[in-house]
């Protein structure tokens, strides 16, 4: 018999409207427009034997027809994740892994993310419903600010709850060493199995008060019970939602590229 060999999708859900930057994924970074970036980032992850863009907005369907290597499905969802599974549900339920990445990170670095993925995938086959990403934060700024997703997991790492808030929280209100916070790194990754679990009723049957309140999908996942763990990368982006933040984010990876050549 034939041994099976195991399949991933790699999914980019994506939205041509943003309440805080419109239009921001075909908007310049580096010379290239962010979605461009990571389509690149994505084609260049090894375990992806497919890479498509999810998206119901004819803007992105016209810029992304004329990238090779990618693929187009019209996807809607109310967040990125609900896309990926609704993409399972009406598009593709044959592959063994479903990876989503996260349209408006230009700079995760794929070399980073392929040296996690066969612990991501021992997780996904025993333990976890749902695996994700942290890293450690660049600087105060980024901890401090509410745009960054916070994390605190248990030392077995499972994730214990995502938070805009600064976590942990000391008792006399002083920040701890930088390195003792965790940053979230918007990919996630699903085993088949994961999505046998959900429903329709998963996204919209039931009130999360903890994704609503931080406006993190992440927190319905753990809110309904599912397991989710994270793995550390290296990692000294952020996703952009500010137009101010494309400056920003393009000095830090000058600077970071000078500190490495030199």
């Amino acid at each position: 018999m034939k041994k099976h060999m195991d399949r991933t999708v790699l999914i980019i859900p994506a939205r041509y409207h943003s309440k805080r930057f419109d239009g921001k994924l075909l908007k310049s970074f580096n010379k290239k427009p962010i979605l461009w970036w990571a389509i690149n980032n994505s084609l260049k992850m090894k375990f992806a034997d497919e890479c498509i863009v999810a998206t119901p907005d004819s803007e992105i369907k016209a810029f992304t027809k004329e990238l090779p290597g990618v693929s187009i499905v019209d996807v809607d969802g109310s967040c990125g994740t609900e896309k990926v599974f609704r993409y399972y549900i009406s598009i593709d339920n044959t592959f063994d892994y479903y990876a989503s990445y996260p349209a408006d990170e230009p700079v995760v670095d794929p070399k980073e993310v392929n040296y996690v993925w066969e612990q991501i995938k021992q997780l996904l086959d025993s333990k976890a419903d749902i695996v994700t990403l942290w890293t450690k934060f660049y600087n105060e700024e980024d901890l401090r600010s509410n745009l960054s997703c916070k994390m605190v997991l248990n030392r077995h790492d499972r994730v214990l709850y995502f938070s805009r808030s600064i976590i942990p929280a000391t008792k006399n209100g002083k920040l701890l060493e930088l390195s003792r916070y965790k940053k979230h790194v918007g990919m996630f990754f699903f085993s088949k199995r994961t999505f046998t679990k959900c429903n329709h009723n998963f996204w919209y049957g039931w009130h999360s008060d903890a994704q609503d309140i931080e406006g993190l999908e992440q927190n319905r996942f753990i809110d309904a019970g599912l397991q989710v763990y994270a793995l550390e990368i290296k990692h000294i982006g952020f996703g952009i939602d500010k137009p101010e933040q494309i400056k920003q984010l393009e000095e830090r990876l000058k600077n970071d590229n000078i500190q490495r050549s030199g």
